[in-house]
């Protein structure tokens, strides 16, 4: 299967001589997931094979959620005329406890234009907990924070300008370019969302994606968890990927062609549709409010200090933590918990009646049309 990291080695053209293209623009998103900011400066510019040269190759994927594979994408990129060669800056990293807010960004620069690539959710529960969050509020620190990071980006560089992200990142990309600048609103080229997930008021009830709709494209793969949760984009493109449902939010899951494009598909599959709606019920049965005291509910539980990590080293410790933890909540807390469990169990099941009811239907209609196709053939004789 070929994918991001045999298009880079199989594409040594530069950007001058073949132009960028919706994988560059994942390439760009994914070197947002280095550990970057531990070799670059805020505010200064360098050159992508100055940083991610061999020596640095180890420290740059260290606890990254796909660290064998990103190991692999760095080495390509040292190596590789098309991008190596690019000038690379603006690193910007939070990662605040109290805010509740995991955020990271980094600028590429090519031919008179900047790319502002946001980080996706990383390893730390804080960051998913500021994922969670997006199903209550409004606005979360990390949105506002690539909003105003895009707007510094062009007002010290004054050039055309393209934001893109993965998963989480993909949210800031257009929450950053929907509450932007008019002027910069006007120099953006193109917003690309990759598998991230839509935004907290209804899109087409947002005056300000209704303005920029014809330049964003979401895109997903037809196995998609994340990337069709919340309101997400009507015009959202759909590509396959190897794998299960999880395991293609995994960008090195995404399937290129012998031409190494995107292979797309019409639509998501029957599993990823019912997942889906199942969120949805859950998300219009339930208020703001509640939603607020459910997630930090959970987060007590499955603690926000901890990350992804300690599951996988121990996850037999990391349950025994989480249930003394529940132990320790209040009679109200832990009832709360148990409320939630059971409202998200309803609405999955809910959704998987009305899929399971509604399959006669479906087979009568196939029916109707197939007796109806027959009916017009045979007066057509006549």
């Amino acid at each position: 299967m070929r994918n991001i990291i045999d298009y880079i080695k199989n594409n040594q053209t530069s950007l001058k001589k073949s132009p960028f293209n919706i994988v560059d623009s994942l390439i760009f998103t994914n070197i947002s997931y280095l550990n970057l900011n531990e070799f670059m400066a805020e505010g200064r510019i360098y050159t992508i094979k100055d940083i991610i040269k061999p020596e640095n190759s180890v420290a740059l994927v260290k606890d990254t959620m796909y660290e064998k594979e990103n190991l692999k994408f760095v080495k390509a990129l040292y190596t590789s005329k098309r991008f190596r060669y690019l000038k690379i800056g603006e690193s910007k990293y939070v990662f605040n406890y109290e805010k509740e807010e995991q955020f990271y960004a980094v600028t590429i620069f090519y031919d008179n234009i900047t790319y502002c690539s946001f980080r996706g959710t990383d390893l730390s529960f804080l960051g998913w907990k500021e994922n969670f969050n997006m199903a209550f509020s409004k606005v979360v620190p990390s949105q506002e924070e690539a909003r105003k990071y895009v707007n510094m980006i062009y007002y010290k560089y004054r050039s055309k300008i393209l934001l893109g992200g993965h998963s989480k990142g993909g949210n800031l990309a257009i929450y950053a370019g929907l509450y932007a600048d008019k002027v910069i609103k006007d120099n953006i080229v193109k917003i690309y969302s990759f598998d991230g997930p839509g935004l907290y008021n209804k899109v087409d009830e947002n005056k300000n994606y209704l303005e920029l709709k014809e330049k964003i494209v979401p895109l997903t793969t037809n196995k998609a968890l994340v990337g069709l949760l919340m309101n997400y984009m009507e015009n959202t493109f759909f590509i396959k990927a190897k794998g299960n449902a999880v395991i293609c939010h995994d960008l090195y899951t995404w399937k290129l062609n012998r031409n190494y494009k995107f292979i797309y598909v019409k639509k998501n599959t029957a599993l990823t549709r019912w997942f889906n709606h199942a969120v949805d019920d859950f998300l219009v049965s339930t208020t703001d409010a509640q939603r607020h005291e459910y997630i930090d509910v959970l987060f007590l539980v499955f603690d926000v200090n901890s990350s992804v990590n300690e599951i996988k080293s121990t996850f037999i410790k990391f349950l025994g933590k989480s249930r003394s933890r529940y132990k320790a909540l209040t009679k109200e807390q832990k009832q709360t918990f148990k409320k939630v469990m059971r409202l998200i169990r309803r609405s999955f099941l809910r959704i998987l009646v009305k899929k399971i009811l509604l399959i006669p239907r479906l087979k009568n209609k196939k029916k109707y049309r197939k007796n109806a196709k027959k009916q017009y053939l045979k007066n057509m004789k006549y």
